[in-house]
């Protein structure tokens, strides 16, 4: 069981005044059509971590079948999402994907992707950490076997859980996918029209 923790809680600062997550991408807000596609995906929990806007948010996203998370230390940094997130979980999950809820571009399938890569690892014997990269770029989401559900409790930085990643480089595996989907997350005005190019 994999379960997915789609973060959605940060002030969208760069955007200026607009939530980026709100604005509108094929016909939904943003935030929906991330969630759409991660319903569609495999995964088999979505928990949604809400912060800044949280209202609004949990409106954009009506009618899904979604579990959502008040995170009231949003404006922290993402780590505190993530460690709120897998308080949350269902105690038969096997794993975490760590997922942004600005990268309009990923599609089931790309979610799909790396959870194919999970159950491989795992049928290997391994307790994986799983990032997508491809040249100089890391991207999203990142998968976290249960091993490692203490250390994001207890991780404390404000870009995530990189710490987790770095202490841990025996279980990290680099997994190579040139989608620019897994790289491509909006987070200024500029971001957001070359998207609707």
């Amino acid at each position: 069981m994999i379960t997915a923790i789609l973060l959605t809680a940060g002030e969208s600062r760069r955007m200026t005044r607009d939530n980026k997550l709100l604005l509108e991408y094929k016909g939904h807000p943003m935030v929906r059509h991330v969630a759409s596609q991660l319903i569609k995906s495999d995964v088999d929990e979505i928990i949604v971590l809400t912060g800044y806007q949280h209202r609004q948010i949990e409106e954009a996203l009506s009618g899904l079948e979604l579990k959502f998370v008040y995170n009231p230390d949003y404006y922290s940094g993402m780590a505190s999402s993530v460690t709120r997130g897998t308080e949350e979980i269902s105690e038969k999950s096997q794993g975490i994907m760590v997922c942004l809820s600005d990268m309009p571009k990923l599609e089931a399938m790309h979610y799909n992707a790396l959870v194919k890569k999970y159950a491989k690892e795992k049928e290997a014997g391994n307790t994986p950490i799983i990032r997508p990269v491809h040249r100089d770029s890391f991207g999203y989401p990142v998968v976290f076997d249960k091993a490692f559900f203490t250390d994001i409790k207890n991780c404390r930085a404000q870009d995530g859980c990189n710490p987790v990643i770095t202490e841990n480089q025996e279980h990290y595996i680099p997994y190579t996918l040139a989608n620019e989907a897994y790289y491509l997350d909006i987070d200024t005005a500029t971001d957001y029209y070359k998207l609707r190019e």
